[in-house]
């Protein structure tokens, strides 16, 4: 279904915005000119972020059979977006800019140094375990081989769409950084408290039902 196509995109695409170690290495590679090292690296970051996100929808898909690891999943997610937007608050009142430094190895390709350092991100799991779950409760996500296709085609989109950004734009987000940093935490701060809100009051809801 097309809806899943722009559901994963929205997510994966939004996600990519706050400034982050993946986007900031895209921006400093575009930066030197070398447009093509910096899509072979946006594409590493592709292949590593597919790759949990199907692993997280497929176990989501599995756990939903056994109703006390769907309770376990939702009160995770709820520290997931509790800390998120956390964390998200704190970034925005920080001083510090983030600083790449000179991390392209001379014996690393592109493709390969996206691809782990997208791999060895904590918040990949917990990201699209929580979102997995929250798509799959609404029933927007449809656990079969068709509605799998369409949310990961969305995720590419986003993910790509995002990259692209980063590097067309490289110059001038880089040098507005140090301030539309701080803008864009806020802003996902604001935006992860109210999903916490809105999934703490489901959460609570179901916890009542079920003790009644």
């Amino acid at each position: 279904p097309t809806y899943l196509l722009y559901a994963g995109f929205l997510i994966s695409f939004l996600a990519s915005l706050p400034p982050g170690m993946t986007n900031l290495v895209t921006i400093r590679i575009a930066m030197t000119g070398d447009y093509l090292s910096a899509i072979w690296f946006a594409l590493g970051i592709l292949a590593a972020e597919m790759i949990y996100a199907k692993i997280c929808s497929a176990l989501v898909n599995q756990m939903f059979r056994f109703g006390f690891i769907v309770r376990s999943l939702q009160w995770l997610v709820l520290v997931i977006l509790v800390t998120m937007a956390t964390l998200a608050f704190a970034a925005s009142g920080s001083e510090n800019v983030p600083r790449t430094g000179n991390m392209i190895g001379e014996n690393l390709s592109p493709f390969i140094f996206g691809f782990v350092l997208m791999a060895i991100n904590p918040v990949q799991i917990p990201f699209w375990l929580g979102w997995a779950t929250i798509l799959l409760e609404k029933r927007i996500l449809i656990p079969n081989q068709r509605g799998q296709i369409h949310y990961l085609a969305g995720i590419a989109t986003g993910s790509l769409a995002a990259s692209a950004l980063f590097i067309l734009s490289g110059q001038l987000l880089f040098s507005s950084l140090a301030v539309e940093e701080r803008s864009l935490h806020f802003v996902f701060g604001c935006v992860f408290s109210i999903m916490a809100l809105m999934h703490a009051r489901k959460v609570f809801r179901s916890e009542t039902a079920k003790h009644e």
